[in-house]
């Protein structure tokens, strides 16, 4: 029996009242998704990468700093948090957040969904702050293409260059553009953690949506942080 929902959205074009059913597969989905959610939110491992943090810092005399990596996550949190991350970060499982996304801005359209999938692909990461490699020319590649570092490409390509899956040809990528100075290996898994604190944070925020909807006819919820993060 399709779930009938009733709720108002208030974004930047001010409060409107929405109502619509979910087909039951539908339903099944989001709370699957919602769910999935909930279990890495609930994870002790979630609060290091939450918590992390690094610095990026260049000295006229002395080039590039070395990376604090003290505030990383460790290696077992990390692969706790991906492993609980993959229902929803990965484009071919069921519960991907670009799927679910899609239900309910069908029911509800707004202009906040773009802000809310930018925050998850690294638009917005790379909208403020662009890291952009360009390697050396060669005479077989003359005119080589600049290798966005802070880019939701550059995510998905570390994933299955090291975590994921270990593809020995996409590692050999991130081989190329390492150097003594910038980017170092802290730098690289530095700005891949930003982008999937970002993910993370942008699938937290389509959860609370899901548990509005979960409240029963009446809720309500507002778009109001998803531009800032």
């Amino acid at each position: 029996m399709p779930k009938h929902v009733r709720f108002e959205l208030t974004d930047v074009d001010g409060p409107r009242k929405f109502e619509t059913n979910f087909l039951d597969e539908e339903w099944a989905l989001l709370e699957e998704y919602a769910a999935a959610v909930d279990e890495l939110l609930e994870s002790p491992a979630a609060i290091a990468v939450a918590s992390f943090g690094f610095s990026v810092r260049w000295d006229r005399l002395k080039g590039w700093e070395p990376v604090d990596a003290s505030r990383f996550p460790s290696r077992t949190e990390l692969a706790a948090v991906l492993h609980l991350a993959r229902p929803f970060v990965l484009q071919g499982e069921r519960t991907y957040f670009g799927k679910v996304l899609s239900i309910i801005s069908a029911r509800a359209p707004s202009k906040a969904w773009k802000a809310l999938r930018a925050q998850f692909d690294g638009a917005r990461f790379e909208s403020m702050m662009t890291v952009a490699i360009v390697p050396a020319p060669t005479t077989e590649e003359p005119s080589p293409q600049a290798f966005i570092l802070n880019s939701g490409r550059t995510f998905h390509l570390w994933l299955n260059a090291f975590e994921y899956h270990r593809d020995a040809d996409k590692a050999a990528q991130f081989n190329e553009i390492h150097a003594d100075d910038f980017p170092t290996p802290n730098h690289v898994k530095g700005f891949m953690l930003q982008l999937l604190y970002d993910r993370l944070g942008a699938a937290e925020k389509l959860r609370e949506i899901i548990r509005v909807f979960q409240q029963g006819p009446g809720a309500s919820f507002t778009t109001a942080g998803f531009k800032n993060g």
